[in-house]
């Protein structure tokens, strides 16, 4: 597929999914790709903040193992004190602001 407009490239990562078999996960996949990319063009997330949260998950990803999933960490301090996570935040995966 050629991207000539920006709208496609949500249209052309989606169509990625097809080759999911699970129903379920397919839908959650999409609806997790849709709101991503609308996310993105609210925000106008720069590149340079786009690294910044692909290296936060990468670097999470390597801090985890068969006995420490350190997402999972993460999210879960998030949970326990009512913080929303906010990988883009410069000052940290969680944001403590309402």
């Amino acid at each position: 597929m050629i991207i000539e407009r920006e709208e496609q490239v949500t249209e052309a990562v989606l169509s990625e999914t097809g080759q999911v078999a699970d129903p379920r996960t397919r839908q959650v996949l999409q609806s997790l790709i849709r709101h991503l990319h609308a996310f993105a063009r609210e925000v106008r997330l720069t590149e340079r903040e786009f690294n910044t949260a692909i290296n936060l998950v990468s670097r999470l990803g390597q801090l985890t193992n068969d006995n420490h999933n350190e997402t999972r960490l993460i999210a879960g301090m998030a949970e326990s004190y009512y913080a929303a996570i906010a990988p883009h935040c410069p000052l940290g995966p969680i944001s403590l602001a309402k």
